[in-house]
């Protein structure tokens, strides 16, 4: 019957959106505990208004006055796209240096204009959930405004390079 095909197909669409959801939340939870590391903090960006920024990275200086800490903004944020998940993942054996990121042409497309506007420096963090039960959460960052993040082969495809992971060690760099 055609209504249990549509009940069908929107229940699977609702699952994979919540699926979807439910990971890009578990890669922002994993920024989150680096960042506090950091003495730094997420803002997210409103969704519904996908400008291809999913937040900003805010952060604080440390203040020690006696037995209190307090935190004073730096004026240093850092706008980033998140994508979390094996989806995006493309493994180029012409590229082994790199993670591949697979967002697509068009919305490349759209999004690099964007995210050339801004002043503030704009990153793309690419969170990679474990695979079984016992490895750790991997991440990468990349610079959206550099010409070198965009594969020129496959104008779908962000390059990470493999060394430039996420972590505690990555404030140097950015």
């Amino acid at each position: 019957r055609l209504a249990d095909v549509a009940t069908t197909y929107s229940f699977k669409g609702w699952m994979m959106a919540k699926r979807t959801a439910a990971t890009g939340e578990s890669g922002t939870d994993h920024i989150k505990e680096i960042l506090r590391e950091w003495n730094a903090f997420w803002i997210p960006f409103p969704q519904e208004y996908d400008t291809g920024i999913d937040g900003v990275v805010h952060f604080d200086k440390p203040i020690r006055k006696n037995e209190t800490i307090t935190y004073q903004p730096t004026g240093t944020m850092i706008l980033a796209q998140v994508k979390a998940g094996r989806g995006y993942l493309n493994r180029a054996k012409k590229r082994p240096e790199h993670v591949g990121v697979s967002l697509g042409k068009e919305h490349i497309e759209k999004h690099k204009k964007v995210w050339g506007a801004y002043p503030e420096p704009v990153i793309l963090i690419f969170v990679l959930p474990p695979k079984r039960k016992g490895e750790r959460t991997r991440a990468w960052w990349v610079d959206l405004k550099a010409d070198t993040s965009y594969a020129t082969t496959n104008r779908g495809l962000i390059l990470i390079p493999r060394r430039q992971t996420f972590g505690l060690h990555s404030k140097r760099e950015l």
